[in-house]
């Protein structure tokens, strides 16, 4: 019997490989479902995209990416009827500016810069899952940060999500030993204020406080301008000095504040006013379940917030399900952090 050549191109394991290489569309689950508590007063929780898909997909997706959100659909089973709870649901997210982007590129260069120091001589230590994770804002925690579902609603497993540590070299002494006393230990976030107590740093924040800026008045005009000797030799009339001094104070300062922390998403702005609204929603009796369209997710973090705005039914809990695009990165569509 004479011997067929098999072609590769007809192999299925040969087009497997083929479609795993590097930009290729990647198998992936791109939903995540959740479930959140609502109550008058107002709940606050937290998503961490990366760290959830990291779970369901059992591979490591970097945190340091922006995330293509498509929709989110929110499901109120217990809200029907008279007598039901009218809910206010607002979705926010860093900022999308240069100052976020650049911010997050500063603050994971001196990340990498730092542990360098020890990797260069070291490199086996350093873990296989190694990434630079940090917070949306310094009051996300463990405790308020949602955790994703399976399809019978029961959390998923965790495995290790370990945020980013920045050790700060310490000068000080000890008075009573002599010795140096041992080295602080910061997490980061993305914006908002420092907490100094829980040693939290906001990236933003120290973005700004690490760059010049631009003069409060620029160009900065000589008084004598209106009476200077050039500008007598051209004037034709009584126009000039009045014309000088208008083309002098028009346009001279910025049109943003010099103020210190008013950079997007800065210290300046307290509690969520350091984040951007992408939605605001809605839910009553009258439209129970809701689709929220789709945005731009920094680091793949988003804050949610449920205020129940007419007080019946007190608290209770709504579903949501967070739809990710389809992309080349791990399956999904996200483009690295940074300009």
């Amino acid at each position: 019997m004479a011997y067929v050549k098999k072609s590769r191109s007809r192999d299925p394991s040969y087009r497997m490989k083929k479609n795993k290489k590097k930009g290729s569309l990647q198998p992936a689950i791109t939903t995540l479902r959740y479930q959140m508590d609502y109550s008058v007063g107002g709940v606050t929780r937290y998503i961490d995209i990366m760290a959830d898909m990291s779970k369901i997909n059992r591979r490591l997706y970097r945190q340091g990416m922006q995330v293509a959100v498509g929709s989110i659909t929110v499901i109120s089973d217990a809200i029907s009827g008279p007598g039901s709870p009218t809910l206010d649901l607002q979705v926010r997210t860093a900022g999308n500016t240069w100052v976020t982007q650049n911010a997050w590129t500063k603050g994971y260069a001196l990340w990498r810069q730092m542990n360098k120091e020890v990797l260069e001589d070291n490199p086996s230590v350093q873990g296989k899952w190694a990434d630079y994770k940090i917070n949306l804002v310094e009051s996300q925690a463990f405790a308020n940060t949602l955790v994703v579902q399976d399809g019978s609603g029961a959390d998923y497993p965790a495995g290790e999500w370990a945020k980013s540590v920045y050790v700060v070299p310490q000068h000080d002494v000890d008075p009573a030993t002599g010795e140096v006393k041992p080295a602080e230990e910061w997490t980061a976030c993305l914006a908002g204020s420092d907490d100094v107590p829980n040693k939290i740093v906001s990236l933003i924040k120290a973005y700004e406080e690490s760059r010049a800026t631009v003069q409060d008045v620029a160009p900065n005009v000589p008084a004598a301008l209106p009476n200077s000797f050039y500008l007598k030799l051209t004037d034709d009339g009584s126009q000039d000095p009045e014309l000088a001094a208008v083309i002098e104070d028009a346009n001279d300062q910025p049109p943003y504040s010099m103020v210190d922390g008013k950079y997007p998403g800065g210290s300046g702005f307290t509690g969520s006013s350091c984040l951007t609204l992408q939605h605001r929603q809605i839910i009553n009796p009258f439209q129970p379940n809701a689709n929220i369209a789709g945005f731009v997710a920094n680091c793949g973090l988003i804050e949610l917030n449920c205020q129940n705005i007419a007080d019946q039914g007190t608290a209770g809990k709504i579903d949501i399900l967070i739809h990710l695009v389809p992309g080349t990165y791990n399956g999904i569509l996200a483009e690295r952090m940074g300009q």
